[in-house]
């Protein structure tokens, strides 16, 4: 998983990027803090309470985008947030991708 563009204030063409499996099931949490549990078949969940999730179907490519345009509103300015990507392949096997950590920058 990628972030795409940066996460600055008034950025409308930030957002996300997963490669997953073709037409695989992904999704992407935010959470305002790190977490460490174990989910199975060796996956990690990375993240706290999520603040926020998004869904979406993978591409023939096995590509997923979302785009989260960021407000320009100051008050965001150094919020840290934790982002992981996962996905759910063909087989049903689940697939999560390294943690980030991100900060709202100008």
């Amino acid at each position: 998983m990628t972030a795409r563009r940066g996460l600055r204030l008034g950025n409308a063409g930030f957002g996300f990027d997963l490669a997953a499996g073709p037409n695989a099931i992904g999704a992407v949490g935010l959470s305002g803090s790190q977490g460490s549990t174990p989910v199975g078949g060796g996956c990690t969940l990375l993240l706290g309470p999520l603040i926020d999730s998004l869904l979406g179907i993978a591409d023939a490519r096995g590509l997923t985008h979302w785009n989260v345009p960021v407000s320009a509103s100051p008050p965001l300015l150094g919020i840290t947030v934790y982002v992981q990507g996962g996905a759910i392949d063909g087989s049903g096997a689940l697939l999560l991708s390294q943690g980030l950590r991100l900060v709202v920058g100008e």
